[in-house]
């Protein structure tokens, strides 16, 4: 609907409609001119497929100049808000009821709400900068506006917001294999009911998977993933009201739940992992380019309702989770029931069918990050066997990297908490804004627009140092 264009997005379509006219008027010139058009097509062609064909590693430089990520505009409006929502939605929510916890009854539902509007906000931030300067990703955006030190610190970012859902996954199976064998053999099996083996064993599952190719390869399993999820969130619901009365610590409200009682440390490590539980934006570009008609207008309205949904499912795993244990909660709420449990046997394998289908995803995202940092320096291998051989050092060093991560360290609250405060917060309330200011003209004081995008900064940048540093104090006090 082109009278519902704001005049940026007009602008945009003009240009693309001229260019596509002037493809069409070069190839009437003749075949001389169509020649050496196609020619130089063939040759930009050739440049990355023998890299690509050989492995699924492609860096995002490549992508940009392959044209990988911009996608075809034919989802519907209500398909691109699912494929977003769905990036949202992960295991982290196992962790929520502690957080209402950590951050208190009263802040937890404010501060939820605070952090869907940033993330709204920083959402269309990127769709406007994508759509003007006709970028496909979020590095190349980022050396777009600040070089290779941009780009690398991206990409860095990138990997450790995802090799830290990696971790976090592996250790949820971890907790939650060993007492699901015991409810099905009814005794506690040596060997089935060892977090070491059920750890060593999912790595040789997923192993083989993390080899794959592309990230289309995993739609399916996103799907499947996110459906999971809100399974869990109906099934924290009903074991909060309609079974209550099996959970006897239920009843035991404690008195200084409005107080909001909390402790400064707690509360900003807890900031660290609401930021991973927000963060969509690396995978955002492939979502609004698959958009019809991607105004800002529609895709504003496309966050909006993303928003919406996503407040609504933390609360409902949140509040429901802490109203059962209360003060007692952990990291994992699902593995504070009993291993016969029939709605904990459910909720644990609603976990694992996530986790299973979700791993191999995991995997992919920090190769292709380790891969484009060291491209970078390197430059693209130049044959197969070179391609092999990155290819299976990256994949085998973040998978063994991160099976022997989640052997050592005990609590899941301290990877979601440590790699949220840094990483996923530089995603998605930084890197974001930082890219404004830079692209945008006019000062901080003459544009109020920049103004705004400052303060998010700024916020953005407070949050990254106080999670960050208040998870490293509680890990130092704990494990010395």
């Amino acid at each position: 609907d082109e009278s519902s264009m704001n005049p940026e997005d007009e602008r945009l379509s003009l240009l693309r409609n001229g260019r596509a006219s002037f493809i069409s008027h070069v190839d009437g010139l003749g075949p001389s001119i169509s020649v050496v058009r196609d020619d130089y097509s063939a040759r930009d062609d050739e440049q990355y497929s023998s890299s690509e064909e050989s492995t699924g590693l492609v860096s995002f430089a490549q992508e940009d100049l392959k044209g990988i990520g911009e996608e075809e505009e034919n989802s519907s409006f209500f398909g691109t808000v699912f494929n977003l929502w769905n990036d949202i939605l992960t295991s982290a929510a196992v962790s929520l009821p502690f957080y209402v916890n950590s951050i208190g009854f009263i802040a937890f539902p404010i501060t939820i709400v605070i952090f869907s509007i940033i993330t709204a906000y920083t959402l269309r931030i990127l769709h406007y900068l994508s759509r003007k300067h006709r970028k496909r990703n979020l590095p190349i955006m980022s050396q777009f506006a600040m070089g290779n030190a941009g780009y690398l610190f991206t990409c860095f970012c990138m990997f450790a917001f995802n090799y830290g859902g990696l971790v976090a996954n592996m250790m949820i199976v971890r907790d939650s294999v060993p007492p699901l064998m015991i409810s099905l053999f009814g005794y506690d099996h040596p060997n089935l009911t060892n977090k070491y083996y059920v750890l060593l064993v999912c790595c040789a599952f997923f192993l083989p998977l993390s080899f794959a190719q592309n990230l289309s390869k995993y739609q399916i399993n996103s799907f499947l993933a996110t459906i999971s999820v809100v399974g869990l969130g109906i099934v924290s619901t009903l074991q909060a009201t309609a079974f209550r009365s099996r959970y006897p610590e239920a009843s035991k409200v404690p008195e200084d739940l409005m107080d909001n009682a909390t402790t400064l440390p707690k509360f900003l490590a807890a900031f660290g992992g609401l930021s991973y539980m927000f963060v969509c934006h690396d995978l955002s570009f492939n979502v609004f380019t698959s958009l019809k008609n991607p105004t800002r207008k529609r895709w504003g309205l496309v966050t909006v309702v993303v928003m919406l949904m996503t407040v609504g499912t933390f609360f409902l795993i949140g509040f429901s989770g802490f109203s059962i244990k209360w003060h007692d909660i952990s990291d994992n709420f699902v593995k504070d029931f009993p291993a016969h449990d029939p709605l904990a046997i459910t909720l644990r394998i609603l976990l694992i069918v996530n986790i299973v289908i979700s791993l191999p995803y995991l995997c992919f995202m920090p190769r292709v990050s380790v891969y484009s940092m060291v491209t970078l320096f390197t430059g693209t291998p130049d044959s197969h066997r070179k391609v092999a051989i990155y290819n299976a050092v990256i994949t085998l060093s973040v998978v063994f990297s991160g099976v022997g991560l989640a052997m050592v360290v005990p609590r899941l609250g301290d990877i979601y908490q440590l790699f949220g405060g840094f990483a996923a917060a530089a995603i998605a309330f930084v890197i974001p804004t930082l890219l404004f200011l830079r692209l945008e003209k006019g000062s901080v004081k003459s544009n109020p627009k920049k103004s705004v995008a400052m303060f998010v900064m700024v916020a953005g940048v407070l949050l990254m140092i106080g999670a960050t540093t208040s998870v490293i104090y509680d890990m130092t006090i704990s494990y010395t």
